[in-house]
C-alpha cells in the first residue's frame, strides 16, 4: 500500500503515522485472540496491521475506494479479515456485526462525521463490548464534559445515557 498517498480533505482523512500513538491505541483496545474487532476508516492500515495480528476476527470499513481495494489485496489471504468498501454512515452495521456477539470498535474518526458515527454505533450497542475512538480534541471535550462545563450539551447527555466515556490520552497536534 502506498505510504505516499496524501489524505483527502474531502473525506476528512488524517492518517496515523506515529507508532507511539498507534501502540497506545492498541493497548487501550486490549485486543485478545478471540476478539471480534471492527475498525472504522483504516486508511493505509497503520492500526490494521496490529489489529490483524491480535484479533480473531477483523472487519474493516473503508469509504475511500482506492484504500479499500489496497486493503482487500493486502489481506486477501487472511480469512480472519474482511474489508467492507462502504460509508460507515450508510452500511448496515447489524449485518456487518452479525457474526460474534461482542465486538470491539477501533477508529480514528474524521471530525465532520464523528458524532454521526457515534449515534450509528448506538444502534448496535448490544453487540459492542468496547470502543476506542480517536476523535478531535474538541469532540472529546464535549463527550466527557461535566454538567457544569460549557462543553456539556445534548450530545454529552444522549451518548452518556448508553456509553461510559472517558479520555485515555490526548494526541498532540501533528
Amino acid at each position: 500500500m502506498s505510504s505516499v498517498r496524501r489524505p483527502l480533505k474531502s473525506l476528512g482523512q488524517n492518517f496515523l503515522v506515529d507508532n507511539n500513538i498507534i501502540h497506545k491505541i492498541i493497548l487501550s483496545a486490549a485486543i485478545k485472540p478471540d476478539d471480534c474487532v471492527l475498525e472504522i476508516g483504516p486508511g493505509r492500515g497503520a492500526l490494521t496491521e496490529y489489529l490483524a495480528g491480535k484479533a480473531g476476527r477483523l472487519v474493516l470499513i473503508e469509504y475511500d475506494h482506492a484504500l479499500a481495494a489496497a486493503l482487500q489485496e493486502r489481506y486477501a489471504d487472511d480469512p480472519r479479515v474482511t474489508v467492507v468498501d462502504a460509508d460507515i454512515l450508510a452500511v448496515d452495521l447489524a449485518e456487518v456485526l452479525k457474526e460474534g456477539s461482542s465486538w470491539k470498535v477501533v477508529a480514528n474518526l474524521p471530525y465532520n462525521i464523528s458524532t454521526a458515527v457515534l449515534f450509528r454505533l448506538l444502534e448496535v450497542r448490544d453487540r459492542l463490548a468496547r470502543m476506542i475512538l480517536m476523535l478531535q480534541k474538541e469532540v472529546g471535550d464535549r463527550l466527557v464534559a461535566a454538567p457544569d462545563c460549557a462543553d456539556y450539551g445534548v450530545t454529552t447527555v444522549l451518548l452518556g445515557l448508553w456509553i461510559d466515556m472517558r479520555r485515555e490520552f490526548i494526541v498532540p497536534p501533528g
